[in-house]
């Protein structure tokens, strides 16, 4: 037998109810259809990192080869104002 969908209340904010929108209008997939492919999808991506966000996000910063910070800079006052020492 075929489970039956659970229903849910789920908030967005104004600015992802937009986006959700625009992406529902360019692919022509009704909102809730969208919402459910797209929390499928990042459901997805979540187990094939194994669910560790933070180590993802620091695997693609070292793959992206960021340029070498200088440390000498972090005893110059910032732009801002609010001083580079730590």
């Amino acid at each position: 037998m075929k489970e039956k969908p659970i229903p849910s209340t789920i908030k967005f904010s104004p600015e992802l109810q937009k986006k959700i929108a625009e992406a529902a209008k360019i692919t022509g997939l009704p909102k809730q259809e969208l919402i459910r492919l797209c929390t499928a999808i990042g459901i997805e991506d979540l187990r094939r990192i194994n669910y560790d966000i933070a180590g993802a996000i620091v695997d693609k910063a070292k793959a992206m080869k960021l340029a070498p910070v200088n440390h000498q800079s972090c005893d110059e006052p910032l732009k801002n104002g609010t001083g580079g020492k730590r």
